[in-house]
Order: C-alpha cells, then structure tokens, then sequence
C-alpha cells in the first residue's frame, strides 16, 4: 500500500521516533534521579534542613535511589562539602541492617547520593548523619518499602504501538511493493 502523498523515508523516521520512545521509556532510572527523585522527607537538624528524595516514589526491595540535599539554616547555602552518610535503624523482622553508606556527588555536586539496599518489604527506618561546617547532626526517615511492581508505563505502551503500527505498514507497503513495474511507470524511462 503506497501512501503518495507521504514520502517513503517517513517510515524510517516513524521508526527511529518509536525506538527512541521506547528507550526513554525504558531508560528512566538513576541519571534523572535528581530531578525525578520524589521528595518524602523535610528536616531540620541543628543548623541544617534536609531533603530527602528517592527514586522510584515509592521504596522497593532491591535499591531504591537516595538523594539528599543539604541547606545551612542560616544562609540558605546549599552544603556541598558536608559528609553525609545513610544507614539503617530499623526494619521488618528478618530484615538485614545497612550502612552506615556514604553519600557521594553522583550526579550534581549539590546532592549526595546513594543506593539504599532493601532486602524485605515492610517498614523501615532510616537515619541520615550530615557531618558539615556547623557540626553533626542526624535525622531519621520512616519508609514504607514494597516489592517491585510492573506498572504499566505510558510513554513504553505508546513507543510499542508507534513501533508496531510502523512495522504494519512497512511490512504491508514491501508485500505490494514486489509488483514489477515496468520502466514507462517508473518514470526512468530514457527521453527519446
């Protein structure tokens, strides 16, 4: 089936457009975990507040992505030469303890981060040590940790149906395409 009045290397872009959506789809993890991490925690402790994110939204079992912004109380400054460190206090029964972990600037010098490593959903509880200019303190985060789940993602659904209606239409366009065609159709044919 040809479609004049869109050009052939349309398809190539459609495809290329599909598999792109489909890499972001599937390539949403840890290097947008900045400004993708969902913030479930605001402190203050002593002279600093601290935010703390995650990546999912919601804690999992496995790694969940932490993400901590450290500010002075008094300045508004953001600390990016504090030492920072995440451990566990708490957990469902059974569960195996960590940490202490040191945060590091993974991404962004402004946040430190770190994989936090669940073994056992349940609820858990997290303490964050920040070691800046102003001294040490400690807050402690409460998470609700989940097992994994395989929710459907939109962005992956729309990239596998571009994807598939692409490789429809090319597929039906190459099954009519086998035709011979003669030169005078072509428009090859030589000027006399």
């Amino acid at each position: 089936m040809k479609f004049p009045c869109v050009p052939s290397s349309l398809w190539g872009s459609v495809a290329a457009l599909a598999v792109l959506l489909f890499g972001l789809a599937l390539g949403t993890g840890l290097a947008g975990a900045n400004g993708s991490a969902r913030l479930v925690s605001t402190q203050t402790a002593g002279p600093y507040r601290v935010d703390f994110s995650i990546l999912p939204a919601k804690p999992v079992v496995g790694s969940t992505h932490a993400s901590i912004l450290v500010r002075s109380l008094g300045s508004n400054e953001i600390l990016t030469q504090a030492t920072v460190r995440i451990a566990s206090l708490s957990g469902p029964e059974g569960s195996t303890a960590f940490g202490p972990l040191e945060a590091g600037h993974l991404f962004s010098p402004q946040y430190y981060e770190t994989a936090m490593p669940f073994d056992k959903p349940g609820p858990w509880q997290v303490r964050v040590d920040v070691h800046g200019s102003q001294g040490f303190e400690s807050i402690t985060v409460p998470l609700d940790v989940r097992e994994p789940s395989m929710e459907i993602n939109g962005i992956l659904v729309a990239a596998i149906a571009v994807v598939v209606l692409a490789l429809g239409v090319w597929t039906f366009d190459r099954i009519k395409g086998k035709k011979p065609r003669s030169a005078a159709t072509d428009g090859d044919a030589p000027a006399s």
